[in-house]
This record gives C-alpha cells, sequence and structure tokens, in this order.
C-alpha cells in the first residue's frame, strides 16, 4: 500500500509563519479487511526571515551562473557576459550558498512547533512503500524552498515531493488509458537550444506522437480542441514580463500567456490530459500558478533557470524510468537525483525539476502493454512450447553473434542519428546475444558516459568491454576512476590496457591515453617523477592531448621551472574544454599563467 503525505501551509515566511495542517492518507491497496485510513493534525512553522534571506542569496549566485558563462539556457533574453570573478569562483559561491541554504531549511523544519508532526511522519511511514508529498501553499517563496532537501526525505527512498496549490477543485475523472499513450510535442521558438534531442526522445517511445514545430496559435488550439492527449510536452523560450505573466514563444514573433490557450487546456483535461511538462526556465514562477486554473492533474515545471544541456538530460532519464514502469512520482525522483552527476558544471541541477500536482488527481502511470486472456495450458501446449524453447536455443547459440553484431551497427546508426533510448536498446540486446563482444559494452559505456552523464552505468559497462580485451575501454574506466580517486582501481585498468601490445601498436592514441592517465593518477599520488616519464611518454605518441600538456605543465613548475611549463600551457590550452571534468581546472590554470 502507498501513502499520500499532504502538507497545508497558510501564511507567510518572513512576518507570521506558516499554520500548517498535516494530512496522511492511504492510496491503493484497499479492502473489506483494509478500510482506507487517513489521519489529520494541525502544527506551525514559525517566521524566519534568515531563510528568506538565505534563499535569496542562492537564488542571486544561481542567476549570476547565467550572466557569466554557461549558454543554452531556454529563456529569451540575451545572456550578459560578467567578466568579474572566474567561472571556478562563480560556481563555488553558489554551491557555497546552497549549502548554506539547505541547512537553514532543515533548522527551520527542527522547529518545536512542527517537531511533533515529523515524530507522526517517521511513526506512521514506512520506508519500504511508495509516499507522494504534496505541498500546498500560497506562498512562492515557500513553494521554491528545497523540500527535495529536508532530512526526512532522504529516509525513505520511494518517496517524492510534489507542489499544489492552496485551493483547487477536482480535475475531471480520467478516461480509461489505451495501450499506447498519445504524447503532443509543442517545440516552438527555439534559437540556441537542441530540441533534435527533444524531439529523438520523443519519437523513440512507445507512443502515438504528434510533433508541432512554431505553429500558429490556431493550429495549437485546434490540436488542444480537437483530439485527446495524455501528455502535452513542450521546449522552447520563455520570459517574463513586467506585469510578471508567464508567457511562452510558440513560435518566433508570436509569444502566449496560459490564458491564451485557457479553453484548449480545459477541453483537453476533459478528454484525459494527465500530465502536461514545461521544459522551460523558471515554470515553477511563470506558468505552474497559470496551469493550476485550468486544472492540469499533473504537471512538470522547472524551479529556475535551466540549462539547455540539464533540461534535456532530465527529459531523457524521466522518461525511461516512467515508460518503464515506474510511477511518476519515482521517475521524476530518480531522474532529479541523476542530475547530480552534472553538478560540477552546473550547480543545483537537481533542484531545479519540480512536479506541479492537483492534490485531488488520481496517480497517472504509464500504461502496461495488454496481454490477450490465457487458457490453462495442456500437455501438447507444454510439448509445443518445449519445442520452441529449444529451437530458440539452438538459433542464439547459431544465429546470436550474427544478430549481436547488427545490432551494434543499429546501435552505432540510432546513436550518431541522436536516437539514444534507442541506441541504448539495442547495445543491450547485442550484449546480451553476444557475451563475447566487447563492442556493444564499450559503445554502451560511451553512450552512458558521454550524453547520459551516468557514471556508474559507464564504469560497468567499461568494466565488462576491458575484461573482454578492449583497451580502449580500460583506458576510460581508468580516466572516470580517477576522476573518482580510485587510483589503485584506475591503475588496475591501465594495466589491462598496456597489456594489449599488439592492439596499442595499431592504435598508439590508445597507448598515449592510458600512459596519461597513468601519469595523471601518479601526479595525484605525488610520485612526480614517474608522472612526468609517462606524460612525456604520451606526449611523444599523441602531441595533440591537451591534459597530458596541463598536467606536465604542473609538474614543471613544482619542480621549479616555469618557463619549461609555459610551451605546455599554451599547447594545452589550444584543446582544452570546459565540458571535460579533468580538463576543466586545467583551463583557468592556463589562463591564469598566460595573463601572468
Amino acid at each position: 500500500m502507498s501513502k499520500l503525505v499532504v502538507l497545508r501551509l497558510d501564511g507567510d515566511l518572513e512576518r507570521e509563519g506558516l499554520r500548517v495542517t498535516l494530512e496522511i492518507s492511504s492510496e491503493g491497496g484497499i479492502s473489506a479487511e483494509q478500510p482506507p485510513y487517513c489521519l489529520e493534525i494541525n502544527g506551525k512553522l514559525p517566521p524566519d526571515p534568515n531563510l528568506a534571506t538565505r534563499f535569496r542569496d542562492w537564488q542571486q549566485h544561481y542567476r549570476r551562473l547565467d550572466r557569466s558563462y554557461r549558454r543554452g539556457y531556454r529563456r529569451i533574453e540575451p545572456i550578459r557576459i560578467n567578466y568579474q570573478g572566474s567561472i571556478r569562483d562563480l560556481i563555488s559561491n553558489c554551491q557555497t550558498s546552497a549549502e548554506h541554504l539547505e541547512q537553514q531549511f532543515n533548522t527551520w523544519l527542527k522547529s518545536l512547533s512542527f517537531l511533533e508532526l515529523e515524530c507522526i511522519l517517521r511513526s506512521e511511514l514506512n520506508k519500504e512503500e511508495a509516499i507522494r508529498f504534496v505541498i500546498r501553499t500560497a506562498d512562492r517563496m515557500v513553494q521554491k524552498l528545497p523540500w527535495h532537501s529536508w532530512n526526512l526525505i532522504e529516509h525513505y527512498p520511494q518517496a517524492e515531493i510534489g507542489l499544489g496549490a492552496f485551493d483547487y477543485c477536482s480535475p475531471p475523472s480520467p478516461r480509461p488509458l489505451c495501450d499506447r499513450l498519445r504524447i503532443l510535442g509543442i517545440f516552438g521558438y527555439s534559437s540556441g537550444i537542441d530540441i533534435e534531442r527533444d524531439k529523438q526522445m520523443l519519437t523513440g517511445l512507445d507512443a502515438e506522437v504528434c510533433l508541432l514545430e512554431n505553429p500558429q496559435l490556431n493550429q495549437l488550439n485546434d490540436q488542444l480542441w480537437e483530439q485527446h492527449w495524455d501528455i502535452i510536452f513542450f521546449a522552447g523560450h520563455g520570459e517574463t514580463t513586467e506585469e510578471n505573466e508567464g508567457r511562452i514563444y510558440i513560435n518566433e514573433t508570436e509569444s502566449i500567456s496560459i490564458d491564451r490557450i485557457w479553453y484548449g487546456l480545459r477541453r483537453a483535461v476533459e478528454s484525459g490530459l494527465q500530465l502536461a511538462i514545461f521544459n522551460s526556465c523558471d515554470g515553477l514562477g511563470l506558468l505552474a500558478r497559470q496551469i493550476n486554473d485550468p486544472q492540469i492533474p499533473h504537471t512538470i515545471v522547472m524551479r529556475d533557470l535551466v540549462p539547455d544541456r540539464v533540461a534535456q538530460v532530465f527529459l531523457e532519464y524521466f522518461l525511461t524510468a516512467f515508460s518503464q514502469g515506474k510511477s511518476l512520482y519515482l521517475a521524476a525522483r530518480e531522474a532529479r537525483e541523476r542530475l547530480q552527476g552534472m553538478e560540477n558544471e552546473y550547480p543545483c541541477a537537481s533542484w531545479l525539476p519540480i512536479i506541479w500536482q492537483n492534490p485531488a488527481a488520481v496517480p497517472f502511470a504509464w500504461p502496461s502493454p495488454s496481454r490477450s486472456p490465457r487458457n490453462p495450458l495442456n500437455l501438447k501446449i507444454l510439448g509445443v512450447l518445449g519445442v520452441l524453447a529449444l529451437g530458440c536455443f539452438v538459433g542464439y547459440r547459431l544465429f546470436g553473434p550474427p544478430s549481436a553484431k547488427g545490432l551494434n551497427q543499429l546501435g552505432i546508426h540510432q546513436h550518431e542519428q541522436g536516437r539514444l533510448l534507442v541506441a541504448q536498446r539495442h547495445y543491450r540486446l547485442a550484449a546480451l546475444l553476444d557475451r563475447n563482444n566487447a563492442a556493444p559494452h564499450y559503445n554502451l559505456g560511451w553512450l552512458c558516459d558521454e550524453s547520459f552523464q551516468d557514471r556508474d552505468c559507464a564504469i560497468r559497462a567499461y568494466e565488462r568491454a576491458t575484461r573482454l580485451g578492449r583497451a580502449d575501454a580500460a583506458a576510460e574506466l581508468a580516466r572516470l576512476r580517477a576522476l573518482q580517486g580510485d587510483y589503485d582501481e584506475a591503475l588496475g585498468a591501465i594495466y589491462h590496457c598496456l597489456q594489449q601490445r599488439d592492439y596499442l601498436q595499431e592504435y598508439p592514441a590508445i597507448a598515449a591515453a592510458c600512459l596519461k592517465n597513468r601519469g595523471w593518477v601518479r601526479w595525484e599520488q605525488g610520485r612526480w617523477g614517474e608522472a612526468e616519464t609517462d606524460l612525456k611518454e604520451a606526449i611523444a605518441l599523441e602531441f595533440d592531448s591537451p591534459h597530458a600538456h596541463c598536467l606536465l605543465a604542473r609538474i614543471l613548475e613544482a619542480r621549479g621551472e616555469p618557463e619549461a611549463a609555459l610551451e605546455h600551457w599554451q599547447i594545452g590550452l589550444q584543446g582544452l574544454e570546459y565540458n571535460v571534468p579533468e580538463q576543466d581546472r586545467c583551463i583557468d590554470l592556463a589562463h591564469q599563467r598566460l595573463q601572468k
């Protein structure tokens, strides 16, 4: 059985505090032997001006990043460059302010007037059950607080926070779902946004998908009135007007508020709309309050400015988990938490996605494929199944490896076309059909690392490919282990790499990568002499190795040879990239040295 927890917060954060009504009720699994469960209790959260100050401080530092170096925000204003302070300092300040906000937030929730409610929650909830938390409040700042970082939530792995309006009306009863969901993808004005990847993610789902690109208002309105949709998705720019009204750009010249399509959205809800996803900036501040009016059951928005890359990765993680049968809330939590792996480059990425929930809505789930009724199996049918099973086994042994090779090539093609979820399925099936083929494991590792930023998935795939003799997989595995600080594991992977001598003679760049990684590890271990030898060998094999030049420059500086280091700083800076984690720090160092 699952639980629904509703916190109704009436008041304001800074002056009078919040009157709290806690409601806990059961969802699903109700029977005559197990009657419905419901508990209601009142409490209070005191005013906390310090928390409000911490929130504003964090928001200021977070939004300053937008004006400094990051590109690809889903917003309409041109980016303003701020040259005051290094990028690394801005990121550090944002992370520090986020930590202060989280600490003050949890201190506030430990107030004596609220402590009794938390004790009741801990006694009434089970870590094994799914729990939906819905925070209902009209205070905009309280809505934007980092509720996901509440210490209580961390103890319940199947719980997730959603927000809801203080006042609401019940949506229409949902219609029965078909085997395949119907999704309307709306792609508005998208200058500077990679919407192709969003399109590929939607069309790769087992669903009926209709895409509208730069629609006119009447085209969008007709789709909402004349068709029934289970999910609506919007990607494109958004902005806030001087009147604090949220607007989305449906094409290059036309922006609209939710009011302009209010009747259409209301009709879509009456026809069965269950979920709207707005992958645009500050959706919580700009759109969620307006979306509440037509009573859309569930909406996923971004609580603040969102980088294009973060929005894309969240969508991919969420759709993968949701379409594979996880509940809406658990799929959102998994996708949100996986964004933490991007926070060295995009601070607070895991704070951004939030569910806006109509508190009266029935939980929405991706439909399972329908199955026809089965009759009892007799011995004759069992015999036929046995023959089929034997045929499958023989077919697997005879045709599995060729099929795996073909699937791997299909995966590469889909990967190149940006159909990442489809490519992932092809790689995994190819690996299953031929367990001795390292190629699909390596390709899966590359996909997880470069496209999904899923380091655990990449490490598992590279480890399998390494055991099957792929030196390039061992080089990538060593790099990821070094990033984690697992230097013994990294050296073990490098050992496997350097054992493939015939392979390395044919591909000297891979040998250079392994030697560079060993030099990197030995530099971190303080073994400078060995590190210098490895790095010079790597550069001799592959001169265009910016990270190797950076590391060698640092060693020469540490030895008191800054002039010798300067040449390597200059060479390295030509190829260093911010989006490569191990090179990111080198860029700042190279700029500092060359400026001197």
